[in-house]
């Protein structure tokens, strides 16, 4: 073989491990992931749709659809094989209402929140007859409305004997043994949501000759009423002052006839209550005043209450864009509310109303959320460890069921422990961001105990010891993150660059022997 032959044979050989090289790297680069998450709130934007609300994710840039159903929280997420700069369209609807929200795709966004007008329950709208007579007739008709038209059931959840339910009419011929107070509640359902109506029907022994106006049973009756205003006017009117009965509310001013151990029940609330209507404002928080006993001639309320200015910030608004709404007659109604001052990171507003009920502290309009979070792409790790009884002695047996939860995406990962070696021992490979909360539940037979970690990257040593009372971890070391080239693929570099290498050795020795 002469020189140029040699020389030209080596290049060759080396420009094709050059280039199987860079096909080598160009392959074992992976996609980097994308993804959409957030939730389905009500116009409100605090309270959420619930599961089973459908749900679209379409980039509209490469055609991909994606359609599911929200959790229980109304959270929705779904991966994508996009590129940053897509144009992503999420819709999510119902059987009335339908909401749309465009963004481009950037990396992995978080909160990608939607608001959707959902369906309100029905609404009772007459009021029950509330005295009835031994061995007479009794009759109330229920009347109902539904906002969206929709066909209404009617039934009794509680009812004294004898009474009948027939179409939208419940009829009762009262015992003598049914004196007295008797219970009835009233359900009204639509085929997603209901309402009830409680109330006591008194049972009186007569009618009288007069029927209902007079006469008879209705001596004892006017009695009983002569008494109560008697008491009645026996309480002052005065006006009482509560101070700071949540954390929302700093006074409740009440004037009245009010006795003097008079107490309020209030409650902060989460959410709407799913007895009442949505309200059409984005609302900061729901709240329930009720008096624990009836205030006669109830004149003014006045309730000071405050709002975080950094919530104010969040959402775009003034101090003067906020009100205090009431739920009154299965309606909300705007109240008088007045911006009385901001400071130490609160404004303060006083609201005056006619009574108690549920309220909300609110903005006077709809705000549409706006606020994205971006991260990269969810990484793989590894956590792994032994489980443990309560002695630290002995491992739990093989096939245990391990189930590790990622609280920040949502996503769960499945698996079993164990090896005849070592039955305890698991090795779990889940995905997320450093920072996320880790959730690991494990079942062994009736015991089944949760606990939590942090994600910090691949985790071995992360031991767990299972007690009938609960289960702890016992973490250990964190190790280096997952290299992203494969085994498979180093081997294989390792190989090409030994066969450049024999074939430099070859291209030398040729030199040698013809110099």
């Amino acid at each position: 073989m002469d020189k140029k032959r040699t020389r030209m044979l080596f290049l060759s050989l080396l420009l094709c491990s050059l280039l199987f090289l860079t096909l080598l790297s160009t392959s074992s680069a992976a996609p980097m992931p994308k993804g959409i998450d957030g939730h389905i709130y009500e116009l409100d934007g605090l309270t959420t749709v619930g599961s089973g609300v459908d749900f679209s994710v379409h980039d509209i840039t490469n055609g991909q659809l994606i359609q599911g159903k929200t959790k229980s929280d109304g959270w929705y997420s779904v991966s994508l094989n996009g590129n940053d700069g897509d144009l992503i369209v999420i819709r999510a609807w119902n059987r009335y209402h339908s909401s749309n929200r465009n963004v481009t795709l950037t990396r992995v966004m978080h909160n990608v929140d939607l608001l959707l007008n959902t369906n309100n329950p029905p609404n009772i709208t007459s009021s029950p007859i509330t005295t009835a007579y031994v061995s007479h007739k009794y009759e109330y008709y229920v009347n109902a409305s539904d906002p969206e038209n929709d066909a209404l059931n009617i039934s009794l959840q509680e009812k004294p004997e004898g009474m009948e339910l027939e179409g939208s009419v419940i009829t009762w011929k009262p015992s003598k043994e049914q004196i007295g107070n008797n219970t009835v509640i009233v359900n009204v359902n639509d085929s997603e949501l209901g309402s009830s109506q409680q109330f006591n029907i008194t049972v009186y022994a007569n009618k009288g000759p007069k029927g209902p106006e007079g006469g008879g049973g209705r001596k004892q009756d006017k009695n009983r009423n002569k008494t109560k205003e008697k008491e009645k006017s026996n309480i002052p009117v005065k006006t009482k002052i509560i101070e700071k009965p949540s954390a929302t509310i700093e006074r409740i001013t009440m004037k009245g006839r009010i006795k003097e151990k008079q107490r309020l029940d209030v409650k902060e609330l989460l959410k709407r209550p799913d007895n009442i209507r949505g309200l059409y404002k984005k609302v900061y928080r729901y709240l329930e005043i009720r008096p624990e006993e009836e205030i006669e001639d109830l004149e003014n309320v006045v309730i000071e209450f405050r709002i975080e200015k950094g919530w104010l910030e969040e959402n775009g608004a003034e101090a003067s864009d906020v009100t205090l709404n009431r739920y009154t007659d299965n309606n909300w109604e705007q109240v008088s509310t007045e911006h009385v001052s901001s400071k130490e990171g609160y404004a303060h507003y006083r609201a005056q109303t006619s009574g108690f009920s549920y309220f909300a502290a609110s903005l006077k309009y709809i705000k549409e959320p706006d606020k994205i979070t971006i991260t990269g792409p969810k990484d793989p790790h590894v956590i792994s460890g032994i489980i443990y009884y309560s002695s630290r002695k002995a491992q739990v047996k093989q096939g245990t069921e391990i189930m590790i939860t990622n609280t920040a995406t949502g996503e769960v990962f499945e698996g079993r422990t164990g090896s005849p070696e070592n039955p305890g021992d698991y090795y779990m490979i889940i995905s997320g961001n450093e920072g996320d909360n880790i959730e690991i539940a494990v079942k062994d037979g009736f015991i089944q105990q949760k606990t939590s970690i942090i994600l910090e990257g691949d985790r071995s040593y992360a031991d767990l010891v299972l007690t009938s009372k609960g289960m702890s971890a016992i973490t250990g070391n964190a190790v280096a993150p997952l290299t992203p080239v494969s085994k498979k693929s180093s081997i294989a570099a390792i190989a090409v660059l030994l066969l450049a290498s024999l074939g430099y050795l070859g291209y030398k020795k040729e030199i040698s022997k013809n110099p």
